[in-house]
């Protein structure tokens, strides 16, 4: 006996064969339920496509994945896609933003069997895998991988607003640094920055860490000195 098979996806379908005799009577039998099933072949992920090399970290940019075996374009294939480290512990996901699971939002199969869109999420981190869930089925691989944009910090202002053109030796000043894809204002987006003087020798050519850095929210006056300028604030203290 053979059977032409439908397109579609999903795992652990149970035959049912209904034979009819000449009078036009049918007989079923139905297999039990782990004896003969049949599957569809796994997702598989091959490539990830987006508007550049990069995610922008405030997310909602529409990226294709690519690959095989995703099902027919239809509203009932119900597909889904996340990206994240390869390894992360437990309390590296609940601490720290960079090793979070990221689950992109609005995915559909948009060429048959072949590629999916989504839509990002916010963001901060590199070296995020890829996986798909299709009819059940995780695509396991995990290969293919994306970054967010690394931070790109432009100005290093004082809280007055005023360029950070000298420090006190005593450290403690606050520092308002703008730039770029710094990541969303979140606890668990933990953010560092250092400062350094390369051609200097001795303690003055060391590398001093900043303390207490997080992406905030500029205040009324601080928005409106830096007007259109303020991309993203990042705010630290000196050593």
């Amino acid at each position: 006996m053979k059977c032409l098979i439908q397109p579609g996806v999903g795992v652990g379908f149970v035959w049912n064969l209904t034979v009819f005799d000449l009078f036009g009577s049918g007989f079923q039998s139905t297999e039990a339920p782990g004896s003969n099933t049949t599957s569809y072949v796994a997702p598989v992920l091959t490539s990830v496509a987006g508007p550049s090399a990069y995610l922008d970290t405030r997310g909602g940019e529409t990226v294709t994945l690519v690959g095989t075996n995703f099902g027919p374009v239809s509203s009932t294939n119900i597909v889904s896609a996340s990206y994240a480290k390869a390894a992360a512990s437990s309390r590296q996901k609940a601490g720290s933003m960079a090793f979070s699971v990221f689950t992109a939002t609005d995915c559909y199969v948009s060429l048959a069997h072949t590629q999916i869109s989504c839509n990002t999420v916010e963001g901060v981190g590199g070296d995020l895998f890829w996986s798909v869930v299709v009819g059940g089925q995780n695509e396991t691989a995990k290969l293919v991988k994306s970054s967010y944009f690394p931070p790109t910090p432009s100005s290093w202002y004082a809280a007055s607003g005023a360029l950070a053109m000298a420090l006190d030796t005593v450290g403690g000043d606050t520092l308002l640094v703008t730039g770029d894809y710094f990541g969303p204002v979140d606890a668990t987006n933990i953010v560092n920055a250092t400062y350094q003087n390369t051609e200097l020798q001795g303690f003055a050519g060391m590398e001093f860490i900043a303390l207490r850095c997080s992406v905030g929210i500029p205040t009324h006056s601080i928005s409106r000195f830096f007007r259109s300028y303020l991309l993203v604030l990042l705010i630290c203290e000196g050593h």
